[in-house]
Order: C-alpha cells, then sequence, then structure tokens
C-alpha cells in the first residue's frame, strides 16, 4: 500500500510541475499586442554561400532573417544552427540516422542577429578532398523548424577555381588531368588514353547511385566529378570515374532510393599499375529497408518497408527468420506486415534480399533495428528504458525550443520538425496514461 501511495504522490507531483510549465510555455510564447499564440513560421535562410574553402574548414555567409514570417513586426530568429553532410542533405532525417551532423555551438555559429545583418560560420574539422553539403534551420522556440537552401563545396578547394565557370574541380592528389594536345590544334595519335573506372548494373527504379573512391583502404572517400547518376525507370545505372592515376584504389557503390534509404555498401579494389581501364558490368543492388516506425507498441502492427527490382520477389526475413515473401510493384517498392502480438517487448532485427527470375539470389539488405515497447506511446519513452518517467521529461525540457540535434528529434513527438507545445500536449497524455 505505501508504494502505491508513494507512486501516486510521485504522479501528482510530477502532473503539477507539467501543468504550471504548460502555463509558462503559453505565457512566454503570446504576443506582445495580442496576446495570442505565434503561429507564423520563421522566414528560411536562402541566402547561404561558400566565402572560402580551408584545408579542414569551410567558411559560409548569409544574411540573417526575421522570427515572424509575417513581415508585421520583424524580429531576430529564437536559435538558427549549420547541418552539414557528406551527401545532399535530406531535411528532418535523424542525425543518428547518418543524414547529416550540425553545429548550434555559439562560438562556431554567431547567435542570429538582426534580420537584414550579414554574418558568417566557419565550420571546423572536416576532411580536406571531401565534398560537404550545408544547410541552415531557423527556429523561432514556437513554430516548426525551417531549413534553407543547400550549398557545397570540396573541402581545400576554392569555390571558384578562377576558369571562369562556377564548376567544382576534382581533387588533384587523386586525379590527373587529361593528357595536352602535341599538335596545336587536337589530339595525336600517340595521346594516352586515360584510366577509367566503369561500372555498370541494376538497382530499383527512380533512385540514385553513387560511386566513391579511396586511395587506400584507411584513406577517406573522396568526391569525384559526374560519380552521382539518376536510375531511369527500367532500373538500370552507368556511372564511371576518369581520369585516374597509375595506384591502387578502393571503389565503394551505394544506392539511395526516393524515400531516403540507402543499400550496404558494394567494394572492388582495383591496382590501376596493370590496367588501363577496370569494367565491372551485371552488378545487382539489395533492397533498402525501413519501417513505418522504429518502435512500436505491443500488439500494433510491425511495417517492413523500402525497394528492390520493379516486379520483382523480396524475401523478409524477421530476427533471422524468413517470414514472408512478397512482390514489388513498377515502382520496385515493397512492405511486409508483422503482427507484434506474439512477440517479445525489447529490440528485434529485420533483413531482406531479393530473389532474381533466373533463381539467384541478392546479397542481403543492411540489418534494420527495430523496438518493441509494452507501453502505449513508446516515442515518448525517450531513453528507451521500457518507462514514462522524470528522466524522459528531462529530455524533453533539454530539447524545447531546439532546431536540431539527437535531443531534438527525439522530443519531436509530432514530427512536425520542432519542438512545442503540441508536444508537450503528447508527452503529458503518455506520462498520465502510465
Amino acid at each position: 500500500m505505501k508504494k502505491e501511495n508513494h507512486k501516486t504522490h510521485y504522479i501528482n507531483g510530477l502532473i503539477a510541475a507539467l501543468f504550471f510549465f504548460t502555463i509558462y510555455v503559453i505565457a512566454t510564447h503570446a504576443h506582445a499586442g495580442g496576446g495570442g499564440i505565434d503561429t507564423s513560421p520563421p522566414e528560411a535562410i536562402t541566402t547561404l554561400s561558400v566565402v572560402t574553402s580551408g584545408q579542414n574548414s569551410v567558411t559560409l555567409q548569409w544574411t540573417a532573417v526575421s522570427g515572424n514570417n509575417n513581415g508585421e513586426y520583424p524580429t531576430p530568429l529564437f536559435a538558427q544552427g549549420v547541418w552539414y553532410s557528406r551527401s545532399t542533405i535530406i531535411p528532418y532525417e535523424s542525425p543518428a540516422e547518418g543524414s547529416y551532423s550540425s553545429y548550434y555551438n555559439p562560438t562556431i555559429v554567431p547567435a542570429p542577429a538582426t534580420p537584414g545583418t550579414v554574418q558568417t560560420a566557419t565550420i571546423p574539422n572536416l576532411t580536406s578532398g571531401v565534398m560537404y553539403y550545408f544547410r541552415m534551420s531557423s527556429n523561432d522556440g514556437t513554430n516548426p523548424t525551417v531549413i534553407g537552401n543547400e550549398v557545397s563545396v570540396v573541402v581545400g578547394q576554392p569555390s571558384d577555381d578562377g576558369d571562369g565557370d562556377d564548376e567544382e574541380e576534382p581533387p588533384q592528389n587523386i586525379l590527373q588531368p587529361p593528357p595536352a594536345s602535341t599538335d596545336g590544334v587536337g589530339a595525336s595519335a600517340g595521346t594516352i588514353q586515360p584510366r577509367e573506372a566503369v561500372f555498370s548494373g541494376k538497382v530499383f527504379p527512380g533512385g540514385r547511385v553513387e560511386l566513391l573512391v579511396k586511395n587506400t583502404i584507411g584513406a577517406d572517400y573522396l568526391f569525384l566529378p559526374d560519380t552521382r547518376v539518376s536510375v531511369d525507370a527500367t532500373g538500370t545505372f552507368k556511372v564511371s570515374a576518369k581520369p585516374l592515376l597509375a595506384k591502387e584504389y578502393f571503389f565503394a557503390l551505394k544506392a539511395k532510393d526516393k524515400d531516403g534509404r540507402e543499400t550496404s555498401t558494394i567494394g572492388f579494389p582495383v591496382d590501376f599499375n596493370t590496367t588501363q581501364k577496370f569494367e565491372k558490368t551485371d552488378i545487382f543492388f539489395p533492397p533498402t529497408i525501413g519501417s513505418a516506425s522504429s518502435v512500436v507498441s505491443s500488439g500494433a502492427p510491425i511495417t517492413i518497408l523500402g525497394y528492390a527490382f520493379s516486379n520483382n520477389d523480396v524475401l523478409v526475413e524477421f530476427d533471422g527468420e524468413v517470414v514472408a515473401t512478397v512482390h514489388t510493384g513498377s515502382d520496385g517498392a515493397y512492405s511486409h506486415a508483422i503482427e507484434s502480438g506474439g512477440l517479445s517487448s525489447g529490440t528485434h532485427t529485420a533483413r531482406v534480399r531479393q530473389k532474381l527470375p533466373g533463381g539467384e539470389l541478392t546479397s542481403f539488405s543492411q540489418t534494420h533495428t527495430l523496438r518493441i515497447s509494452s507501453i502505449s506511446n513508446p516515442k515518448a519513452d525517450f531513453n528507451n528504458d521500457n518507462a514514462i518517467n522524470i528522466i524522459d521529461w528531462s529530455v524533453f525540457l533539454t530539447a524545447w525550443g531546439s532546431g536540431g540535434g539527437a535531443d531534438h528529434t527525439r522530443a519531436d513527438l509530432d514530427g512536425d520538425g520542432t519542438v512545442s507545445i503540441s508536444d508537450f500536449a503528447i508527452f503529458l497524455k503518455a506520462i498520465v496514461v502510465e
């Protein structure tokens, strides 16, 4: 009995704290003139540009924008941040899934200035010779975070190479320039053909294939021009890299579907000391895999989904056992629902592979991990301990009003890009139920 009273007092005290926080939120986000809640989203930073690209850093520049987008009372943003990645950035995809990293540190990204002010930030600790992509986020502390334009640059290479165009030139430590003409007019009959690597095969329609290269197994992958190609409706692709030096390389291919999920990487070591051209055909990518939710309540269906070849069979494996064979449509999409009622709470794994018309099996997809929870709203269990308590409340408070980071992603319960009063209402309901 005493234990139940203690729990009752604990929950009542927490609910009281949540109630007073609600009053605080409503008061601090009311307009000074009208008393209503701010529903006007912030402006997007659409003027982001690259100023300089140093050996291991990039300096960005932008014009400060207003925290309210109605133009009536322009005020500075509540927060702004720089997102960066080695591939194009998909807004709101979790940083934990490898989409992007972010900086909100005021020693790197300055606090939002008066709208119209030109600001700069130097992003450190980047890898020289690698292509990076950048975006900026705008947050007014109440409404969904807004994402601005994307810029990209190879670190250590000027953003304008001075040759009269705006194209980025490849890193010279991995590529060699094509041989110069010997007759003053065009290439001579004795011109040496550049070394080249060519890859082709099949993947899901509508995706993208990227070719990466590095000099040694332990080095970072480097950007090469024209090595990101779109996949046509038939699912076929062809991508190449040239000109290359006479040395050993390691090439890696990966594909991304139209929803942003990536395949596992396919690698090829090539020694160009002994060959002039390397060509690999009939490369068959494994499918991509994901789920409608990474955490589900016990009894709710688990939906496994992704993309594979069009009009093809996909074998679904759950916890090491093949549980279904599903057929893709013309766009390569597949999905399969698994009942979770008879499964234990905790972590489970899924992966898929496809069966080709001739009976051959492709390699497996990446292993997808998901969790079955015994609580009614597992999204509010931020630390994944199968309980909603004061620890989760602390995570929510830390994420309140933020515009990015792991805590922000977890606490954004309604998925609108910011942690605000609507997320608080969801969290309050979940903690009362539990």
